[in-house]
């Protein structure tokens, strides 16, 4: 892994009487989101100003009153850097130290100009840091060189929002087969700079500088056949077995799938039956409720059939006694004027009968209720049976085998982890080794001006293979094998040129082209500033529309989010974007929400007080 370079921690901007503005960065991935208006679109601009740039950053509104700007960087060692610029442009002053050494460390001035000649400007400073220090790169075909600039290598670390949707090289700026940024391009992927090519050597020079190249050869051999050991004992048979893991997972993944669909009918069948369990047995309550009534009904009839039994019984009697005055009362004990024996018999009589056919229908109707019951007692057990059966078929083999699938999934997935950095050994020392036997050939009788060297195939393939890498991680639509077409100057993506399809396309194209180069820079130990800056890669990129069911929703933007939130602490990837990051990754970033919206969170870049909110909203577009 590479050493070079540096990483941008803390950006602000002061003005006199206002409120300090600051962007605070760090190590992996950095998201700032937010809608336009916001100053996202500023910071790009800040950043690269203090970086070397010549054009200030636009005026807007929001930074009115501000006129210093300040850049924190930390370098490879560990020990912050500050650059201090007047944000209408002129030197830099430089503090070792983060900005609150400002005020207790003396700064230096440093010039904005480049000068190869000594280390006193920015872009010497910066070059040196990157590993790219006193680096010369050709003007032209001819043969003339000039030294690197810092802002040579820019151009392949920052990327506009406009930039970033063309349809030409993201190598070159301008649409010529030659320009300085095909030379620096070379030097980033190779490590060599155009300084042979004019400088007439002694051969003793050139053999003990082809000999020191030699020797970090060998090296970086030894180092990448020593971890290739470790990965794999079949070098040779990296893609079959590569090819035998990707075989695996789409079988395993088919009979998960299959699992968890059986899982799902399974499912279904419990909640059916325990809804009709639920049911019957509302029913068989409410049965029981009403069999306990009736059968008290049924006490209630026989009770009366007794009360009428004697009342008949009284009634002869009454009518066999002789008349006798009551001791009590005094009456003469006549029976009542107007009613007879046979009316109060006849009356018992129609009321026995009535009570006798309540009772015969009741009996009918608790026979019919305890059917019904016995019926739903069979229907019920026949449910439950269902319902533990498949509770049982879940528990005991369906999520047993899916858990055992997915564990399989995942140690395969290590496995062709293992396999894809193995290939990628490979092809690294295939590389290393074509470089070798180019070193090991003998130097001819004297040097000689050549013609300048364009980039053999195999230079690009360790490049080709982190951009697919990338492209295929981030779900990029119909993505395939990448290669260089040295014509273009330009990546095919699986036979397509990259300018093709639509601007939203080219974006994440763009974003991988940079981000696999500083990747492959930092893997291969080659020099690069260790970050990237890209403004609105996933803007202009809509996923398919998912109402056809004839297109899979790849949800490319949240799997460009997911992939890089893996990025590790020595590379910085920071993403200036309108929208945002899913939410369940945020806290695996370096998330800056801005809202926009007075009181919630934070507003912008710009710190905003209760009478600057409300004008805000209509500010010029430039500030986004």
């Amino acid at each position: 892994m590479s050493t070079y370079g540096f990483q941008l921690e803390t950006l602000q901007v002061t003005g006199q009487e206002k409120p300090e503005a600051t962007l605070n960065l760090r190590g992996g991935l950095n998201v700032v989101a937010g809608p336009s208006n916001t100053g996202k679109s500023y910071i790009f601009s800040c950043i690269n100003f203090m970086l070397g740039g010549s054009t200030p950053p636009k005026k807007i509104e929001a930074a009115k009153g501000y006129n210093m700007a300040y850049l924190t960087i930390r370098p490879g060692d560990g020990q912050p850097l500050t650059f201090e610029r007047a944000l209408k442009g002129g030197a830099f002053r430089l503090f070792e130290g983060d900005l609150e050494s400002i005020g207790r460390v003396e700064g230096r001035i440093i010039s904005e100009e480049h000068n190869a000649d000594n280390d006193d400007n920015i872009s010497s400073l910066l070059l040196k840091l990157c590993g790219l220090g006193r680096k010369t790169i050709l003007k032209n075909q001819g043969g003339v060189t000039r030294s690197l600039s810092f802002r040579d290598v820019v151009k392949f670390v920052l990327v506009h929002e406009t930039r970033i949707l063309i349809e030409g090289s993201p190598i070159l700026t301008d649409k010529l087969l030659w320009s300085p940024e095909k030379t620096t391009f070379k030097l980033l992927i190779t490590g060599e700079d155009s300084s042979g090519i004019i400088v007439q050597q002694t051969s003793d020079v050139v053999r003990a500088q082809r000999q020191g190249q030699l020797d970090l050869v060998n090296e970086l051999i030894a180092n990448a056949e020593a971890e290739l050991t470790g990965l794999t004992t079949d070098a040779a048979g990296v893609e079959e077995q590569a090819r035998k893991a990707n075989a695996a997972i789409e079988q395993l993944a088919s009979s998960l799938a299959d699992k968890q669909a059986e899982i799902s009918d399974q499912e279904l069948v419990r909640r059916t039956s325990y809804e009709t369990v639920q049911q019957l047995d509302s029913r068989r309550l409410t049965i029981r409720e009403l069999r306990s009534r009736f059968e008290l009904l049924r006490e209630r009839y026989n009770s009366d059939l007794e009360r009428l039994g004697s009342i008949r019984e009284a009634n002869r009697l009454f009518f066999e006694l002789s008349p006798h005055p009551c001791p009590l009362c005094g009456s003469d004990g006549q029976p009542i004027e107007g009613v007879s024996k046979d009316q109060i018999e006849n009356a018992c009589s129609q009321e026995i009968r009535k009570i006798h056919i309540l009772l015969n229908d009741l009996s009918q109707t608790t026979t019919q209720l305890a059917e019904e019951g016995k019926q739903l007692d069979q229907q019920r057990t026949a449910h439950q049976n269902r319902f533990n059966s498949a509770s049982r078929h879940i528990q005991q083999v369906l999520l047993p085998t899916a858990r055992q699938s997915q564990a399989d999934i995942q140690q395969l997935i290590a496995t062709l982890e293992r396999l894809e950095r193995a290939k990628q050994l490979l092809n690294q020392l295939s590389v290393l080794k074509d470089k070798r036997a180019t070193l090991s050939q003998p130097l001819p009788k004297r040097p000689r001006l050549a013609t300048p060297a364009e980039i053999r195939t195999s230079e690009f393939e360790g490049l080709c293979q982190e951009i697919e890498a990338l492209l295929n991680a981030w779900r990029y639509p119909d993505a395939g094998a990448v290669r260089f077409s040295e014509s273009d100057q330009d990546i095919v993506i699986a036979n397509r040129d990259r300018k093709s399809p639509g601007k939203g396309f080219r974006a994440l194209s763009y974003a991988a082209f940079t981000i696999g180069l500083m990747k492959f820079c930092r893997k291969a130990g080659l020099p690069h500033p260790g970050f990237v800056v890209l403004d609105s890669p996933l803007v202009a990129y809509k996923d398919p529309d998912v109402g056809d069911e004839t297109i899979t929703n790849n949800n490319v933007k949240d799997a460009f989010y997911r992939t890089l939130t893996n990025t590790p602490p020595d590379e910085q990837i920071i993403i200036l974007e309108n929208e945002n990051p899913p939410e369940d990754i945020r806290d695996s970033m370096n998330f800056v929400h801005f809202t926009r919206l007075h009181g919630v969170r934070r507003y912008g870049f710009f710190p905003v007080s209760d009478q600057e909110a409300a004008p805000r909203r209509g500010q010029d577009p430039a500030s986004r």
